[in-house]
């Protein structure tokens, strides 16, 4: 720890920093709070969620962190959060005014090109609904053959993946009714996925624990709508109804209900797919970059 404390020291004085900003408050956190204090450095904030962790990384399961975490807000000449749950709680929890939401910069899970040959189905004129992943418990895949069993409206639902749980889906979507078909593409290469997202008229992220956002961000790239289960990672990125639709938790019907809107709706397809290409620019890691320079030019 003295060792550490030194060589905090050390680069305070050669580098000579106009600030001091803290990316997720750890040990680390604890040291620039000290010397932000000695030294009379300014100090940033910025919360990756340390307030919201259910283990033992949780700043409320770590004494030792929870002190100086406060401390340091308090002393905060700016605090930031990569997200708008993770400044509601610091604000509802701690108290913290002022927090600034600067989401991380994400890459999109696809970028490569693909051709007509990486299509994952055969096709016939009817309308796709599509989704990939692992096939397991946890991924909501039973939720969307579900979905496929209650809707009203004629598609087809290509599900691409393998894993645990796709021996006992397959039969039993062989045995659902509903106007949608359901087809098993398999396991699929980033190409085909690319290409199913492209050609696809509705990309569902059914996961029922987390939504990758870099998923999200590839439907918005490519330009194809999108329906979400509400999970923490889409809540935090998707706005309802205006760049993407969300469907509570473990409801097959509303499932049904977002993809059959979008399948009708053709206004509200076309309104989604154009703010969710202007969302890609705005969760860059360039224009993340920029905000935190924003953030630094008033300090």
């Amino acid at each position: 720890m003295g060792n550490a404390s030194r060589e905090w020291q050390h680069a305070l004085r050669v580098d000579r920093p106009a600030l001091l900003d803290v990316q997720g408050f750890d040990s680390g956190g604890v040291y620039a709070l000290s010397l932000a204090r000695r030294e009379k450095t300014p100090l940033v904030v910025s919360s990756v969620g340390e307030t919201l962790g259910r283990g033992p990384r949780g700043v409320d399961r770590q004494p030792g962190l929870l002190k100086p975490f406060v401390q340091a807000i308090r002393q905060a000449s700016a605090l930031t959060a990569i997200s708008h749950p993770v400044r509601d709680d610091l604000h509802l929890r701690f108290g913290a005014e002022g927090v600034l939401v600067i989401p991380d910069g994400v890459d999109p899970a696809i970028d490569v090109s693909f051709g007509w040959s990486d299509i994952p189905w055969r096709i016939d004129g009817r309308r796709v609904v599509f989704a990939a992943g692992a096939v397991d418990a946890r991924s909501g895949f039973d939720l969307l053959v579900g979905a496929a069993a209650r809707s009203t409206v004629a598609h087809r639902l290509v599900i691409g993946g393998d894993g645990s749980a796709l021996a006992g889906l397959k039969e039993w979507s062989k045995r659902v009714g509903g106007a949608a078909s359901i087809e098993w593409a398999g396991p699929l290469s980033a190409r085909q996925i690319a290409a199913g997202m492209d050609h696809a008229d509705v990309v569902v992220l059914p996961s029922k624990v987390n939504t990758d956002v870099s998923e999200i961000v590839s439907a918005w790239k490519i330009g194809t709508p999108l329906v979400a289960s509400a999970t923490a990672g889409a809540v935090s990125v998707i706005h309802h109804g205006m760049d993407g639709l969300l469907a509570p938790l473990g409801q097959s019907a509303s499932l049904a209900e977002c993809v059959g809107r979008l399948l009708i709706d053709h206004r509200l397809a076309e309104g989604l797919v154009a703010e969710g290409k202007r969302r890609v620019a705005s969760l860059s890691w360039e224009t993340a970059a920029e905000r935190y320079r924003e953030v630094f030019r008033v300090i």
